[in-house]
């Protein structure tokens, strides 16, 4: 009967202090016995000449931020500061896009093709280097050239 006495008041001095401590503080100081308690919050303007280092060329903390997103590193996004509204990867990615991609003709080995047309052949995009008809975009390197034009273009980190 002793014995079990001791462990009731055990577990209730357990319950007692349990909330008094902060678990993330290095002195177990109670809460009670502390003064004052602050949040900082802190706007980081990268225009100002002490925070420079945050975006050094190459090593942009906006470009960390934005390779983090897109690896899945960050996994919340929020919509705006108040962080009450969440916004989906979709839907950021979308909003860098600066200018929207252009779409060019599926290559169709019947129709002539002269040179500088654009075509679209296996989910890449080609640009035909001589006149050409019925030349596959894939094997022929001296008809046809993979270009970049027509990608979607984003916004730089800068």
């Amino acid at each position: 009967m002793l014995l079990l006495a001791f462990f009731t008041t055990g577990f209730a001095f357990a319950q007692e202090t349990e909330g008094q401590f902060n678990p993330n503080s290095l002195l177990r100081i109670p809460r009670y016995e502390q003064l004052y308690k602050a949040k900082v919050w802190r706007t980081i303007d990268l225009r100002e000449k002490q925070n420079k280092g945050f975006f050094a060329v190459g090593n942009e903390l906006s470009k960390l931020i934005l390779n983090g997103v897109k690896s899945g590193e960050i996994a919340d996004i929020y919509d705006k500061d108040s962080l009450t509204t969440k916004m989906d990867k979709a839907t950021f990615q979308a909003n860098l896009v600066s200018q929207a991609g252009q779409t060019f003709p599926i290559w169709d080995p019947a129709l002539d093709n002269y040179t500088g047309d654009n075509i679209t052949h296996n989910g890449k995009n080609y640009t035909a280097l001589t006149d050409s008809k019925g030349k596959n975009p894939e094997t022929s390197k001296d008809e046809w050239q993979a270009t970049t034009a027509g990608k979607a273009t984003e916004f730089l980190p800068t």
